[in-house]
């Protein structure tokens, strides 16, 4: 076949791989898998590396492990052992990995990830223990514990910023120790769970010391050592990022000495106006510096804030805002704005 008069190549993840000639025929056509977002080691390093994973009690769970270059092709790394298995990282790539399990680790004892060089970790975490089916899985195997406490011994662990963490139902110890050591770690990953368990980020952080970066979604931190010890040991300062109607404590199973809290606004903001007077007319709102809106004169105006806003401008008399979906600001709760002429600018974060 001659591919002189080719026009072009397109390759897009997840759809076709096509090429077509200059009349924009196509004479040859592949379909292109999608690729899921596995769990993966990524070599920053200078050299080639050796990433090993080695179970560190008899109590600890004996799991296969398959591993990928491309997340199409796996092959299995074996089951492990006391004397580990092992796979090569060549400098600058990513291995990615799979398993079907219950939990990494156990009472006393784990399957412990371990890598020779500068690294990041990425992609969901549940496919350490769902294989395949990791996409859309946000709890842990009913009845399991330690699901990955203790999981990581990489001292060169230099960003876990892209691990996905997507558990909204925690169990007891599921991520105790779980950096515990990683000297060279900065960047922690999202913790998106609103309601913590039973030691569930105990130590999870211990030793991290350089550590300098937090962001937490819990709401509910009431159970049991949930948080003990999670940031002892680590930089001496810091961003800590949170719901602001969270109270934590000050010191190692809270909020760091030297760290500064910044408060993160909920994934939606659901606004209601309502226009008390009624003979008002032309009353407007206005996000941030975005266009003005009328207010309905004769019922509820609803609308949605982005995440980004950080201004809500009311221009009318007599109006009250109810608001849900901010952190600390529920329905049920209104702010009455009853000046009659100046707008009148409400912070967002504020009413957090």
């Amino acid at each position: 076949m001659n591919f002189s008069n080719v026009k072009e190549w397109t390759i897009n993840e997840g759809s076709v791989i096509r090429v077509t000639d200059s009349l924009n025929r196509v004479i040859w056509e592949k379909e292109q898998p999608v690729l899921k977002d596995y769990f993966y080691v990524e070599n920053i390093g200078r050299l080639d590396g050796k990433l090993s994973i080695t179970k560190t009690t008899e109590n600890a769970p004996v799991i296969e492990v398959f591993k990928s270059t491309d997340r199409i092709n796996w092959t299995s790394m074996g089951t492990t052992s006391a004397t580990a298995i092992t796979a090569d990282i060549p400098v600058k790539k990513k291995l990615y990995l799979k398993a079907t399990a219950d939990a990494w680790g156990y009472i006393y004892g784990t399957n412990s990830i371990v890598f020779t060089d500068n690294c990041n970790i990425g992609g969901n975490i549940m496919s350490l223990l769902y294989g395949d089916n990791f996409e859309n899985q946000t709890t842990f195997p009913s009845g399991t514990t330690h699901n990955f406490s203790d999981l990581f011994n990489i001292p060169k662990l230099v960003s876990a910023e892209n691990l996905i963490l997507p558990a909204t139902k925690l169990t007891l110890n599921c991520y105790s120790r779980m950096f515990q050591g990683c000297t060279s770690l900065t960047t922690a990953p999202a913790l998106p769970a609103t309601t913590l368990a039973q030691n569930c980020y105990a130590s999870m952080f211990y030793g991290c010391v350089s550590l300098n970066s937090v962001t937490i979604y819990a709401t509910n931190i009431s159970a049991n050592n949930c948080l003990d010890g999670w940031l002892a040991k680590v930089s001496s300062t810091g961003t800590f990022h949170n719901m602001a109607c969270t109270t934590y404590p000050s010191g190692s199973s809270g909020i760091p000495s030297g760290w500064t809290e910044l408060h993160t606004l909920n994934d939606t903001i659901n606004v209601t106006i309502h226009n008390v007077d009624l003979s008002v007319s032309g009353a407007t709102y206005q996000i941030d510096d975005g266009t003005e809106q009328p207010i309905s004169e004769t019922g509820d105006t609803v609308f949605t804030i982005p995440t980004t806003a950080t201004t809500l401008t009311i221009n009318g008399s007599r109006m009250v805002i109810e608001a849900t979906g901010i952190c600390g600001y529920t329905s049920g709760k209104s702010m009455p704005v009853n000046k009659m002429d100046d707008n009148v600018d409400i912070s967002l974060t504020s009413m957090m």
